[in-house]
């Protein structure tokens, strides 16, 4: 990871699966946490997710685990990758598809098998942790 220390991170989805807000049992938060921790600058994106709407225990959660989840959100997805250095997947969003199609000369790091052949494809594609 350290290669990457000065690159921009966008992350691909937040929520524990697509197409819920719901954050509590996500593996990206604890990634996201973990890397800023680590002084990465990062980025998301999740058309699932917005902060003003949390509530309850998922508030609660996102409020212990990344206080200023609001500051990382961007609004579009195009926004994410026009901006990002390195592009991670962590929800398996169909959404997703199109977009990172288009990408090239970006690293791509799946965490949730996008299923996509020609995203797969890529040369700068790593599926890991499935």
């Amino acid at each position: 990871l350290s290669v990457y220390r000065d690159k921009k991170i966008g992350i691909l989805g937040l929520s524990f699966k697509a197409g819920t807000d719901d954050l509590r049992n996500s593996p990206a938060v604890t990634l996201v946490e973990t890397l800023l921790g680590k002084g990465f600058k990062i980025s998301i994106y999740d058309k699932n997710i917005q902060v003003s709407r949390l509530t309850g225990t998922n508030k609660e959660f996102i409020d212990t685990h990344i206080p200023h989840l609001a500051k990382l959100m961007v609004d579009s997805i195009d926004e994410l990758t026009d901006n990002a250095d390195i592009l991670i997947i962590a929800t398996r969003e169909k959404d997703f598809i199109p977009v990172l199609q288009k990408i090239s000369h970006k690293p791509i790091i799946d965490l949730v098998h996008i299923g996509d052949k020609q995203v797969l494809s890529k040369p700068e594609y790593y599926g890991i942790n499935w």
